[in-house]
């Protein structure tokens, strides 16, 4: 098979420089979904938001070319989207509210990985077959906690880490508030997905968007786990204002969203979808 490393960090790998010391680095699965990871670079050190899937090693290929600054990898929440490549890097930064040492060596196996990157992923055949046998497969056996108000200081600029449950109960956003950025993972999108059996009550999360309002001090470009471009700026205040029409009406205008259900495998639970604006929230009528 003739493909290098450039092949594969074409293949799957894209990158887009947002400033002079921010980066999105994306990995598409297909033309419709990419996973996305935030770099931001200060004076002494940088920060990599989430890491992607592990469909292959050259993530840490790409942030080393991008800079030479020792790396903190801050995990937004253990879906395996999000922490599969995570064991490239020596610090990582994960909430105990996620319970990593029980979800960890689930979603890190690399069979299921597969199985969701043969779900989801558009490859051609020699490039599902390098995935195959190049996907991270290395277990992350340390991890350094990250609690709600911790703030990483990286030389000239500080990520602060707010606790943010909705798509998980443990997911954390990081805010740069000098830079007036935020990195949001799956919690502040234009389509969260709440209806998990782990996601907190309803009015929890819409008390947790809130928090993060009044903690951001006014408008940031937030940048989500599955978009190189930062979401449109009334997404939180759409957020907000329709979590609120769900919790006021009891969700009996939404209609159920069933195709969900199938695909994530639901039982118990009762999808439906709310659309507010720019934004279309899934959340679980049982669980207001």
């Amino acid at each position: 098979m003739n493909m290098n490393t450039g092949d594969v960090m074409t293949s799957i790998f894209e990158t887009r420089q947002v400033s002079a010391n921010h980066y999105m680095i994306g990995e598409r699965m297909n033309p419709h979904f990419i996973l996305c990871m935030g770099l931001v670079i200060g004076d002494d050190e940088a920060a990599l938001i989430d890491t992607g899937m592990g469909t292959d090693a050259s993530l840490y290929d790409i942030v080393s070319r991008l800079t030479d600054k020792p790396v903190r990898c801050l995990i937004t929440h253990c879906d395996p989207d999000h922490v599969g490549a995570a064991s490239l890097f020596k610090r990582v930064y994960i909430s105990p509210a996620e319970d990593p040492q029980v979800v960890l060596p689930r979603v890190l196996d690399a069979e299921a990985r597969m199985e969701f990157i043969s779900r989801y992923g558009q490859y051609p055949n020699d490039l599902m077959s390098h995935i195959r046998q190049n996907i991270v497969s290395e277990p992350v056996t340390h991890y350094r906690v990250v609690n709600d108000g911790d703030v990483f200081s990286l030389g000239g600029r500080d990520l602060l880490a707010v606790s943010l449950p909705g798509h998980t109960i443990g997911s954390m956003c990081y805010i740069d508030r000098s830079n007036r950025i935020a990195f949001t993972g799956d919690t502040i999108t234009r389509s969260p997905l709440v209806f998990f059996e782990r996601c907190p009550p309803h009015r929890e999360y819409l008390a947790a968007l809130k928090r993060f309002k009044e903690i951001a001090d006014g408008p940031l470009d937030l940048y989500c786990g599955h978009s190189m471009e930062a979401l449109p700026p009334e997404t939180l205040d759409d957020l907000i204002r329709g979590c609120g029409e769900i919790l006021e009406d009891g969700g009996v205008y939404d209609k159920e969203y069933s195709m969900m259900i199938g695909q994530f495998g639901m039982r118990n639970a009762m999808v439906s979808v709310h659309q507010c604006g720019t934004v279309m929230i899934r959340y679980d009528m049982h669980k207001l």
